[in-house]
């Protein structure tokens, strides 16, 4: 358990990469099914949105090139935010330089969710939800990314399947070539996204419904909250410390 609580810590390993690349994966999977069932759009499928875009220029349709647009640019604006995070949070040298990334991504499910049960998605804000599970997936991705030192992708399922492919042509011709481990955690992370996918499906679509959101924003907040406590004890302390030491100098 304390395993689990540490997943997002920036001290990394390679098993603590490739069981928070399954983690968001299975996120990223289930929100992107989510997004399916509500809007009718998958939100993490940036290559389709850019085609849709493509699609609509030549057959001249400016409401779906505005929409595909916005998608694309919130996903981009999404790895942009977490990069000034890490940035940010390792230049403070921070425990949670990635945590926070991570909370603030499951923040934006969160604030999704709530507005949905309060007061439900009209036409008027679906595309506003839309743009803020792009923006959530964004963030994901980069985080991942980022932490795993550009080994693991948490919404790029085209890459891991032509990684994997590339992987089982050097078995098929050489099995010595072959790298095990690296076949493993590819196949790992797309397991997981197509079972949250599954999962996703079957949440979204239950009495649960956009209320799904809180649970999966809630994996991603629980992933942030170890680190993210544990510098605000550090910096507690040595306000704590300061403090004393001004307190002596002044007597």
């Amino acid at each position: 358990m304390k395993r689990l609580l540490k997943l997002a810590e920036d001290k990394r390993s390679p098993f603590l990469n490739t069981i928070l690349g399954a983690v968001c994966a299975f996120v990223s999977g289930s929100i992107n099914a989510g997004g399916f069932i509500i809007f009718g759009q998958y939100t993490s499928h940036v290559t389709g949105v850019i085609a849709s875009a493509a699609d609509a220029i030549v057959f001249p349709r400016s409401g779906i090139i505005f929409k595909s647009g916005m998608l694309v640019f919130c996903f981009f604006v999404g790895a942009i935010l977490a990069t000034l995070l890490i940035q940010y949070a390792q230049k403070l040298k921070l425990h949670s330089r990635f945590a926070l990334a991570f909370l603030v991504g499951g923040l934006v499910l969160l604030i999704l969710g709530g507005w949905i049960y309060f007061y439900h998605v009209t036409q008027h804000w679906a595309l506003i939800m839309e743009l803020g599970f792009s923006l959530s997936m964004g963030i994901q991705n980069a985080t991942v990314t980022r932490l795993s030192g550009y080994e693991i992708r948490a919404t790029h399922m085209t890459g891991i399947v032509t990684d994997l492919g590339i992987e089982s042509g050097k078995w098929l011709f050489d099995r010595k070539s072959i790298n095990l481990d690296k076949f493993k955690l590819l196949f790992l992370i797309v397991s997981s996204f197509f079972i949250g996918g599954i999962c996703g499906f079957f949440t979204f679509s239950s009495s649960l419904g956009s209320s799904s959101l809180f649970l999966y924003g809630g994996i991603l907040v629980g992933l942030s909250i170890f680190p993210v406590f544990k510098d605000f004890q550090i910096r507690r302390r040595y306000v704590k410390v300061m403090r004393k030491r001004r307190g002596r100098k002044l007597k």
